[in-house]
This record gives structure tokens, sequence and C-alpha cells, in this order.
């Protein structure tokens, strides 16, 4: 069996602690599964599309045999910018023999790219006896332009026509999905296809800017202005990258054939920050 930490769980009382001096209490390395209809089933890819349930990640505590009373259980979820989306501090009761846990991923809480989680262990004494730590990416869903408003709009302001824009920002939290759904309705490519394949093609272009543009202070990627270029017109013909020297800052040309655009961008300061200069 296995017990799930939330909010509302296992808790137990000062009394059932024990004298753990000399007594070693492992902790398994962190597993991720999604609960299906079927069943839980592993998920070794470890990504976790964004506003999906049933994703948790499980671990076991091992005991020296015998070994009965409470152990303290910290754990920590952090977004791709360090910012803590859950934790916890928990006291946990043993019973003589393992433990399996399980902690359910916040999935409606997740941004674009790698989150961590950290898994702490102490004994009664405050000592600690175990860390592990995991990694995992999230990924974009059609569920996150419900979930993250203010960001979806964002990426809305880039792709959507001034009339587009404004319905959208007017929306009253009620009418936002049916407002998105409208959005994405009118620009699909495709209306006989199954699937919507602007969309797709939309996030594929976001996860691609979350992977290639960290720039330290504009995250994720599409935010950036080499991000922006990229989600509204996708990926250029030809992409021509300079170094910084004495023929100037670091610089990427973008050149776009069929719509013959060209975009430039320098680093003028040297910080890995690209600006739209041309």
């Amino acid at each position: 069996m296995t017990d799930r930490i939330s909010n509302a769980s296992a808790w137990v009382e000062g009394r059932m602690r024990a004298d753990f001096r000399g007594v070693r209490i492992g902790l398994s390395d962190p597993r991720f599964v999604r609960y299906t209809k079927s069943g839980p089933v592993p998920n070794p890819s470890q990504e976790i599309p964004i506003g999906a349930e049933g994703h948790v990640v499980r671990f076991t505590l091992h005991p020296d045999s015998g070994v009965r009373g409470a152990c303290r259980l910290e754990w920590r979820f952090e977004d791709p910018d360090g910012r803590v989306l859950a934790e916890r501090d928990t006291l946990l009761a043993l019973d003589g023999g393992h433990r399996a846990l399980e902690i359910p991923i916040p999935s409606e809480r997740l941004a674009l790219g790698k989150h961590s989680l950290t898994l702490r262990l102490f004994d009664s004494g405050g000592e600690r006896e175990e860390t592990r730590n995991a990694t995992f990416n999230a990924k974009l869903t059609p569920e996150w332009f419900f979930l993250r408003r203010t960001d979806a709009f964002e990426v809305f302001e880039i792709l959507g026509t001034p009339e587009e824009i404004a319905l959208l920002e007017e929306a009253s939290d009620d009418e936002w999905a049916g407002r998105v759904k409208e959005f994405w309705t009118r620009h699909d490519l495709d209306p006989d296809r199954s699937g919507n394949e602007y969309l797709e093609e939309i996030q594929s272009r976001m996860q691609m800017a979350a992977r290639l543009f960290r720039e330290p202070f504009l995250r994720p990627g599409w935010r950036t202005d080499r991000g922006r270029i990229l989600l509204k017109f996708g990926p250029p013909s030809r992409r021509t990258l300079r170094g910084g020297g004495f023929e100037g800052p670091p610089t990427e040309i973008w050149e776009y054939d069929v719509t013959n655009r060209v975009f430039v961008f320098v680093d003028e300061r040297g910080s890995g920050e690209f600006w739209l200069r041309g």
C-alpha cells in the first residue's frame, strides 16, 4: 500500500517518536508515476503535461529492521526560476517495516520547462539521514492557456490582431476559456483535420524558445526578443551568428526567405541578452 502525502495527511503525535541514534533510515530514489483508468503506470520520461491530473512521485522509506516511532520528511517542488511551488514538513510514523509513499505533483501550477523536487529525511533528533533530488520537465498542453491567463495573454499579444487581443483582454474569468478556444479555431490551418495544427505549432515554438533562449532576466524563452520573433514567424530560413570581438558585440541575423524578412539581434552589453535592433 502506498501512502499519499498531501496537506491533510501523515501527521503523527510527538509521543510516537523513538530514539533513532545508531539507526539508519534509508530513502529510495524518487520514481514518477501517473494514474490512468487501468491503474498506475510508470513515467520514465519524467515529462509532466501542465494541467494533467494523476501524476505523482513515489519513494520508499527503508528503516533498519524493527524500527518504530516517527521520522520527519521535508519535500519541495521548485519551478525553472527557483520559485517554490509546493512544500511540506511532515512527521511520518514507522511501524517496523518499509513504508511506500507518494507525493502528488502540482501540475496546475507548473511553468514551462525543467522543475526540481528535493526530499530530505531526518531522524527524531533532527539529524539529516538522506537527501534525494529529482528533476522533471513540464510540457505545454492546451490546458496551460486556460490555467495561466496572465502568461497566456502575453502569447496572444504576440500572435493576435488588435481586435482579437481586445476580445481576450475584455473577457471575464467565465468567458476566458471560450475566447481562447475561439482564437485557436479562427487560426486553425485545416479545420477538417483532427486537432488544431496551428495550436500544435505554437506549442512547439514555445517549447523551442524555452529550450534555446535562456536569457538571464526573461524566462521562459518566448519572452525574449528572439523568442517573440520565433513565436510569431517560426524558425528562420537562415540563422547567422557572429561572436563578439573587434567587429562588434555578439550578433544574430535571422533571414526568412518566404516573407523576405530580416531580423538582427544584438547582445550589446555582453550579458547574454539579445535585443532586436533591426
